[in-house]
């Protein structure tokens, strides 16, 4: 970050840099600067720099840390420690004096370890010492795996260094061909449509078809390409359709790229399983160009006449297309290729913990809890399964401690814990000093897919921003505008007092669509207890908003009604809390889509997005793990 200066706003003087520090897993941007007293004393003030970046985000994609310090008109300095240092333990591996009894398999990681960066390679930084695990050996080419010798769990956790490709470890992935009979590989193709016999295009793509490609993992020669149109790609529309077949086995295997806009998406691209005109089944891209198996179930159609459509309705916006090849029918659902870099934990042939890396050349500290594994036998294993881009792994320090080790993403300060509140700016000039803040809430990740139109996403509610003395130091604290109280209709607020409230979920009669619902969670023997937002009557629709014994708030927005528009929007976010007494209280300040937490005197922000069915309004409890001691809920409805 660069601190200039200019007298006219036309000659600019560079001043100063700052960073990187804490969470760097993104680009740094939208920054802000600004005095705050601490607890109100103008004779004791800090100050604060806001900084965004995508991705990185503690709860994935875009976020907004902030760091207290001082600033003397030319430099800014965070408070602080320079560096970080992990807790001590027993270290099983520190990579100095060879692999000592690591075993590699493949080529990936050569038979030593590495003395930093391989040409070719940007820099590789944060590894401890002189030599790493590094298995850019090849460039992203090579694959392999190094495993390490059995050792006894005997501390409660594993601290260890990691860095590289961001590709986890996905359940039922599989490197091999999937099999099965071939229905269409774009190979054979008609010489007056461009289409295999039998196929027909709609919209844009009428008088084209497949063509050949270069794409990464494709089979053959063509592959059948939305982004087909001269000086359309991204705009064009329309669709090709299959002949009609009969459905002789449980699955419709084929590989995809191109755009992830599944069917709930306002503008999607996906294949579609069509029978007697109803979609029976989809799949969708991975915002990439490296191809990759996918299935759609046809089991339930076995027996019945059917046809495919490659459906692109998307006009604008990033991978607006797809691509689609080697479409199969087969007996077994085809798993996506294994494509992981990954750092795992083996315990009797089975990974028990994973880890990947940030696309990052910078290593950073990732930590395991094994209580539950303590006085077993366990190795660790690295894997690179991956020859794309970011298709390497980056380890070093494995060492067993008593204490997690702090990422950088971990040891940064949140303005919010959710996925929705980022590029947050301030305003100069205000009555009183007041520093308000306004953020965009909406997430990266998601926000071309969010299922409103003609907007993408609002703001979040204004926000009064201060300093507060803890005792881990000066930490930003955020409070409605007092606008937001003449929003309130005090004569119909509605109270629920729930004593013993025993495991599962239940209603409480009540309702909530644009209000402030102000909670007290008294856990008793609950490991978790909250409330139920926008609860649809069956309770299949609803957003959790509550707390767990270990001192976590959690937002939960996995059956908040349309989740489905993108495969990364479901999601459970996590705050830290203090539970004082087995209590905690927290306000959730509720719209038509959105959900914004605060918690801990506004030391604690979670904000998300949610779409729940306009029907769904009810306000309900849940336990988790016992017996909840109380929830006390108070609901103010807000004027719209």
């Amino acid at each position: 970050m660069t601190i200039w200066r200019s007298a006219n706003l036309k000659n600019w003087t560079r001043l100063s840099d700052f960073g990187p520090k804490n969470a760097t897993g993104g680009a740094w941007e939208c920054p802000d600067l600004f005095p705050l007293a601490i607890d109100g004393d103008p004779t004791n003030v800090k100050w604060v720099m806001l900084v965004s970046l995508n991705p990185g985000g503690i709860a994935g994609g875009s976020g907004t840390q902030y760091f207290v310090g001082d600033f003397d008109g030319t430099t800014f300095t965070s408070d602080g420690p320079a560096s970080y240092e992990p807790p001590a333990g027993t270290v099983l591996q520190d990579f100095e004096a060879g692999y000592a009894g690591w075993s590699p398999t493949g080529t990936a990681f050569g038979s030593a370890p590495v003395a930093g960066t391989f040409p070719g390679q940007q820099t590789v930084t944060g590894f401890q010492g002189s030599h790493l695990v590094n298995s850019f050996i090849d460039g992203d080419n090579a694959q392999g795996e190094l495993t390490s010798p059995a050792f006894t769990v005997n501390a409660r956790h594993l601290n260890f260094l990691v860095g590289g490709g961001r590709h986890p470890a996905v359940p039922g992935a599989t490197q091999g061909d999937p099999g099965g009979t071939p229905f269409a590989d774009f190979e054979n193709l008609d010489p007056g449509t461009h289409l295999p016999t039998g196929w027909k295009a709609t919209g844009d793509f009428v008088g084209f078809g497949a063509t050949p490609s270069g794409l990464p993992n494709h089979q053959g020669q063509n592959v059948l390409d939305t982004c087909v149109v001269p000086d359309k790609c991204d705009s064009a529309v329309g669709t090709f359709e299959s002949p009609d077949f009969t459905v002789t086995q449980k699955f419709v295997n084929l590989l995809v790229a191109g755009g992830t806009h599944p069917l709930a998406a306002s503008a999607p691209t996906v294949v579609e399983l069509v029978v007697e005109g109803q979609v029976v089944g989809s799949v969708t891209g991975n915002n990439s160009g490296e191809m990759d198996w996918r299935n759609i179930d046809a089991s339930s159609v076995v027996g019945k006449q059917a046809h495919l459509v490659v459906r692109d309705d998307r006009s604008s916006g990033d991978w607006g297309h797809l691509m689609v090849d080697d479409i199969r029918f087969g007996a077994t659902a085809a798993g996506p290729r294994d494509t992981q870099t990954t750092v795992n934990l083996v315990v009797d042939g089975k990974v028990v913990r994973s880890e990947t890396g940030g696309d990052s050349e910078s290593l950073d500290w990732a930590s395991w809890d094994l209580a539950d594994l303590q006085g077993t036998s366990a190795q660790i294993r690295v894997v690179d399964h991956n020859s794309g881009g970011w298709g390497h792994i980056l380890a070093d320090q494995f060492t067993l401690a008593a204490a997690p080790a702090k990422s950088s993403t971990t040891r940064a300060s949140w303005v919010d814990f959710g996925r929705d509140n980022y590029a947050g700016v301030t305003f100069n000039g205000l009555p009183q000093d007041q520093r308000i803040s306004i953020s965009w809430m909406n997430n990266w990740q998601y926000a071309g897919d969010v299922p409103t139109d003609p907007w993408r996403g609002q703001m979040t509610m204004p926000r009064q921003l201060s300093l507060v003395s803890t005792p881990d130091g000066p930490r930003l604290s955020q409070s409605p505008v007092t606008g937001i109280d003449n929003l309130l209709v005090n004569r119909s607020k509605q109270q629920v007092k729930a004593r013993g409230v025993a495991a599962g979920e239940a209603p409480t009669g009540r309702s909530a669509e644009l209000a402030r619902v102000e909670v007290r969670v008294a856990l008793g023997s609950a490991s978790e207890a909250g409330v139920v937002l926008r609860r649809s009557a069956d309770g299949a629709v609803g957003t959790k908003v509550g707390v767990r014994h270990d001192g976590t708030l959690i937002v939960d927005r996995t059956k908040s009604g349309n989740v489905a528009f993108n495969p990364l929007f479901a999601s459970l976010e996590k705050a830290p809390v203090t539970v004082a007494n087995g209590e905690v209280t927290f306000t959730a300040y509720l719209d038509r889509s959105s959900v914004e937490v605060l918690a801990q005197a506004g030391q604690v922000s979670i904000t998300d997005l949610i779409y729940p069915p306009a029907s769904a309004t009810g306000v309900g409890t849940y336990v988790v793990g016992g017996t909840a001691k109380a929830i006390d809920i108070k609901i103010t409805p807000m004027t719209p």
